[in-house]
């Protein structure tokens, strides 16, 4: 069984024991309809369905909760139930009487961890992105520290997608959402290095925003969700550089395409295990072994060796090619 660690938890009442399908913690603005269209993204099931509040039992109680209530999402256990008819002895008055239990179960979809290997799929960063998204932003977009005389050691020029998956940028059409007119050299051939790609960010925030720690709404005036217990930049809201053309800014899509991400990561189940990885702009030396295992368990060395060959076999077919 998953570990119960979030303040709010979704479950299956279907099964013996109940089996937990979602959950966030709750940081005080996370409202009912919002938390809905996460669980839309994870859950499976072959009805509609609602959420109704569930006492230690697993036992739903009261009303059903409206998909389009904007109230805060009150701290505690939910079941997933379907339209239905219960069974004879309901009393048909009681709200729950239109409702029943229902198989649900969670989408195959898993989060895209970004992979400790410095680059899987032979694109590299350029100097372009690294100077357009510095003069850009001038400070970390989520802090809104500024740069101090020149001094960028503290900050990153951060990926919002990440070029090491550049075969699922591919994949997903995502240069189509670039409206980035500066030449090929500054922004690559397929765009992945566009400064529409890019945020300024501190350093440790930028390990937080590869970890899937928090995502960006852009459809939700750019509020930050923040998924861990802590929550500290929770309800924060991105800053953009409003004195730059759109077409210059971050892409509205790109940021759709993490906090989807994130919301697999962390409301699917019980939150599904996120590996540890290198940072894009370090060096990542695979003749240290002693990182193979390391904070990811004994299965995932053999992954991350994978990884590394074929990145290292793809450089080589396309210097040879």
């Amino acid at each position: 069984m998953p570990r119960y660690f979030r303040n709010v938890q979704v479950y299956d009442p279907k099964p013996q024991p109940p089996v937990v399908v979602g959950g966030i913690h709750q940081h005080g603005s996370l409202s009912i309809s919002y938390f809905y269209s996460m669980l839309d993204t994870v859950l499976v099931a072959q009805s509609s369905w609602v959420l109704f509040c569930a006492d230690a039992q697993y036992q739903p109680m009261g009303y059903a909760l409206d998909r389009e209530d904007s109230s805060v999402l009150p701290v505690g256990i939910y079941v997933v139930m379907s339209p239905g008819t219960l069974a004879v002895n309901v009393n048909k008055a009681h709200p729950l009487a239109e409702y029943q239990a229902l198989d649900v179960s969670l989408t195959s979809d898993a989060h895209r961890p970004r992979t400790l290997s410095l680059n899987i799929s032979g694109t590299t960063r350029t100097d372009g992105f690294r100077s357009r998204v510095r003069e850009r932003d001038g400070r970390c977009c989520v802090t809104g520290d500024f740069v101090e005389g020149g001094n960028y050691h503290p900050f990153h020029a951060s990926h919002i997608f990440p070029i090491a998956h550049r075969d699922v940028w591919d994949l997903l059409q995502l240069s189509q959402h670039i409206r980035d007119d500066a030449p090929e050299r500054d922004q690559g051939p397929v765009s992945i290095n566009s400064v529409q790609n890019g945020l300024l960010l501190r350093t440790d925030i930028h390990s937080r925003f590869d970890a899937y720690d928090f995502a960006i709404n852009p459809d939700r005036g750019y509020r930050i969700v923040d998924f861990t217990e802590g929550g500290k930049f929770d309800g924060y809201v991105l800053w953009i550089n409003q004195n730059v053309e759109p077409k210059y800014r971050p892409s509205d899509d790109l940021l759709r395409e993490h906090f989807k991400q994130c919301v697999l990561a962390n409301v699917k189940g019980a939150g599904e295990q996120k590996d540890d990885w290198a940072d894009p702009e370090d060096d990542h030396d695979i003749s240290d072994f002693s990182t193979w295992e390391q904070k990811t368990g004994d299965d995932k060395g053999p992954s991350r060796l994978e990884l590394e060959l074929a990145a290292r076999l793809y450089n080589q077919e396309t210097l040879l090619g």
